[in-house]
């Protein structure tokens, strides 16, 4: 993770510093610049700069007046009419690449909405329990949501696993004779007849498969696309019958085990990836229960042996699309696993999920508290794309029930209102090619949607007002817009001053002898110098700083020849840099002139602060009132003989020094007091003197007695403290200690070194003896004179 958190700095950083370098390369115009998101135009008539189209920074430190780009703006709005929960149907926005506007839109959950809500139910052989109680409680599930709203329409189906090994017992199947096993199947659609609802539950029966893992997303995946199979009501109708307004999409899908998804299909060789189109086909009522009765079903899913399971991101990208919530209402062993599945269905949606008890024995409450948690449920989603990015800020409100979980409300009582600060930014103008505006649906999950109609300002204001035959293009040899000239065939040149024949006559080097030092494009007598890329190993500019090449022949580098102050080379909006170093700017707005050109700072820097040199009280437009220098790199004012202060203001006749004796010296600073016998003055023991003062001091020894003499009338200054010599002979003490103690530590040091060595060496001595092959009283190194020899004839006869 630290890695990944290095290389995504190390990218933000060198997307920053490529600003200039991408913007540089877009001279085709103004409309050609502004629609990228960093770069602007400069319309100045006389501008000094090579490129006109750069980032803000750079063309304001250029000293560019006129930086062009388009101001986005908020075109007003359409309001709904009637019990719409959506406040605003149509949004109008002007807006230019890189820029963003705000809007607000209000939602207002309405009691009664109309509710789509279809059960999906899980019958592996697990669920038997579970579809027992559904089926006993299935007509008071119709009266319990109607509770919620009276404007509700349920669905009914059923999933198990793919038929085929090894999620199915196909064996068991065979042998059996039955065909009752399947993927899903849809027993009846969205209706409003609740007799119908409850014999559809009554009449299915469950199966059984081999492994744990149910069918849950390809079931899903189905009951969400096959919009016209299950019934689900048009979304689009929503604006035009105010009794289909906030119309909620909910799916309750009733599982105890995990689920498959996109990659388990390999196991029968089922690699083909869903395609999201609905694949239901007639039901031929085939099936038969365990009683010899019919299923009641209207589609089956065929495809199952065709295409593999969905993937997540495909799940929630269909939800999303379709605006259809699920609610997964869960057995306790699968809580993780569907916890997690509903975190990441909530990064762009409402979803919801909830324990059943043992047998669905709460399946009643489940069902109510879910669904008023969905329908009280007000989310925007984030959107960002290559085209524009849309920043959702929710502002609940201080509801005692209203809670802000995800980027959404919870909790919104019906009736009351929760707005949305939304933020809108446009990324590209790609798409204004070829249409006007482009409209926007905003979805506000579970109560419809909202437009937003964007018109790109792709183009600038100044291309509006073109001066044909323009005096400002040498005399009317081209057309001026925008700060520039679009020269007749037979001219060149920014002010078509060059004839066309002569445009290659670029100034060269003398060093390296190439046409613009081989570091631009020469374009009619004249060097476009090119910005250095960040990852040039042989050019390593300060840190946020832009390189780039500078001079009428790209001789220099614009970080080698000037400084940085305040993070921007020369200040930035303090002047410019030239390849004779910083030409600082004057303040516009106080008029004075800041100083640090080539040769002293070199960076504009001066005054650092403008309160460090300029005196406000006056209306001087001059740093220390014209009566001195500000002083760099510490910005202080250094003031003319008869000036002082901090602003070198006009001086009063000042006291000459006086002499003090000794004790009067001793008591002033020592013992601090205000008097001295034999002096007619006042002392001030003060931690600052006033600069206005006259400096004097006092030797008594080998310590400095220094005091502070101002204009008549006023106290003698003393800083607390004496100055005051090293005597020479406790340095000499000192050195003399130092060399003793120095040779006692080193001596020391020998000695342990020696210690140290004997107790290896007799160490060793001991190992070696342990390590003998011979007694204590044996010398190794003797021989023994005799010698044996053995007759082999010998006691043999011959």
């Amino acid at each position: 993770m630290k890695a990944l958190l290095a290389v995504a700095t190390l990218v933000a950083l060198w997307a920053v510093q490529g600003d200039a370098q991408f913007c540089s390369q877009f001279r085709g115009g103004c409309g050609e610049c502004i629609v990228e998101e960093e770069c602007y135009w400069c319309g100045d008539l006389d501008f000094a700069g090579d490129v006109r189209c750069l980032s803000q920074e750079n063309l304001l430190s250029s000293r560019c007046v006129d930086v062009q780009k388009p101001t986005s703006s908020y075109n007003g709005s359409v309001e709904t009419q009637g019990s719409n929960p959506i406040d605003v149907s149509t949004v109008f926005l002007n807006l230019a690449v890189g820029d963003s506007q705000e809007f607000t839109v209000v939602v207002t959950p309405n009691e009664n909405a109309p509710l789509d809500l279809y059960i999906l139910m899980d019958l592996s052989a697990s669920m038997e329990t579970n579809l027992e109680t559904v089926q006993q409680i299935s007509n008071q599930i119709a009266m319990e949501i109607s509770e919620v709203t009276n404007n509700v329409r349920l669905g009914f189906g059923t999933f198990n696993d793919k038929p085929t090994f090894p999620y199915t017992n196909v064996f068991f199947m065979a042998d059996e004779g039955k065909d009752n096993y399947y993927s899903f199947i849809h027993r009846i659609s969205l209706t409003d007849n609740t007799t119908s609802f409850v014999e559809a539950v009554s009449q299915s029966f469950v199966t059984t498969n081999a492994d744990d893992p149910e069918n849950v997303l390809e079931a899903l995946l189905q009951v969400v696309v096959c919009e016209k199979d299950i019934g689900w009501r048009d979304r689009n109708s929503m604006a035009m019958d105010p009794k289909e307004r906030g119309l909620n999409r909910v799916v309750l899908v009733m599982t105890d085990d995990q689920f498959h998804f996109a990659g388990e299909g390999k196991f029968a060789e089922i690699l083909q990836p869903v395609d999201k189109m609905c694949r239901l086909v007639p039901y031929d009522n085939d099936l038969m229960n365990e009683d010899g009765k019919r299923e009641i079903g209207d589609k089956i899913y065929n495809a199952w042996s065709e295409y593999d399971y969905p993937s997540l991101g495909m799940m929630v990208q269909v939800l999303k699309e379709y605006q259809v919530i699920p609610i997964f209402a869960i057995a306790p062993q699968v809580n993780e696993t569907y916890m997690g599945l509903v975190d990441y269905i909530r990064t762009v949606q409402t979803a919801s999920f909830a324990e059943f008890a043992e047998e669905s024995g709460n399946i009643l409450e489940l069902i109510r508290t879910e669904l008023n948690n969905v329908l009280r449920s007000v989310r925007i989603a984030n959107v960002e794309n290559e085209l524009y990015r849309l920043e959702v800020t929710p502002m609940c409100g201080s509801g005692e029930s209203v809670v802000e979980v995800d980027g959404g409300c919870e909790g919104v009582k019906f009736g009351d209102s929760v707005s949305f600060k939304i933020d809108m930014t446009l990324l590209s103008c790609d798409q204004f090619q070829t249409q006007d505006v482009m409209q926007i649906t905003v979805f506000v999950f579970g109560f419809g949607f909202f437009h937003v109609n964007v018109t790109g300002l792709c183009s600038c204001n100044c291309e509006d007002q073109v001066e044909v035959a323009s005096p400002e293009c040498n005399g009317g040899r081209g057309n001026f817009s925008c700060g520039v000239c679009d020269c007749d065939p037979e001219w060149c040149g920014p002010r078509c001053e060059t004839p066309a024949s002569m445009a290659m006559d670029c100034p060269v080097d003398p060093v390296n002898d190439l046409v613009c030092s081989g570091r631009g494009e020469c374009d009619c007598k004249n060097c476009i110098c090119r910005f250095i890329q960040p990852n040039d190993p042989e050019v390593k500019p300060p840190e946020g700083i832009e390189a780039m090449y500078l001079g009428d022949a790209c001789q220099c580098i614009n970080f080698e020849v000037c400084n940085v102050f305040n993070g921007s080379l020369c200040g930035g909006d303090r002047g410019m840099c030239t390849c004779d170093g910083c030409m600082c700017d004057m303040n516009s707005e106080y008029g004075f002139q800041y100083t640090g050109n080539s040769g002293e700072s070199n960076d504009c820097g001066c005054p650092r602060d403008i309160e460090d040199c300029y005196d406000f009280s006056t209306n001087v437009t001059q740093l220390c009132n014209g009566n001195g220098h500000c002083l760099c790199p510490d910005s202080i004012c250094l003031c003319n003989e008869g000036f002082g202060g901090k602003y070198c203001l006009p001086l009063g006749p000042t006291q000459d020094c006086v002499d003090i004796d000794e004790d009067c010296i001793v008591q002033i600073v020592d013992e601090s007091a205000t008097t001295c016998d034999g002096i007619n003055a006042t002392f001030d023991t003060v931690s600052e003197v006033p600069m206005e003062a006259r400096s004097c001091s006092y030797q008594r020894g080998d310590c400095t007695y220094s005091y502070w003499v101002g204009s008549a009338n006023d106290p003698i200054y003393v800083v607390p403290g004496r100055d005051c010599a090293f005597p020479s002979y406790l340095i000499a003490i000192i050195v003399v200690a130092g060399i003793i103690v120095l040779g006692i530590i080193l001596l020391i040091i020998i000695k342990l070194l020696f210690v140290v060595l004997d107790y290896i060496e007799v160490k060793r001595w001991q190992r070696d003896l342990k390590e003998a092959d011979f007694s204590k009283n044996q010398n190794p190194l003797y021989q023994s004179p005799e010698s044996k020899y053995v007759n082999v004839a010998y006691g043999k006869p011959i």
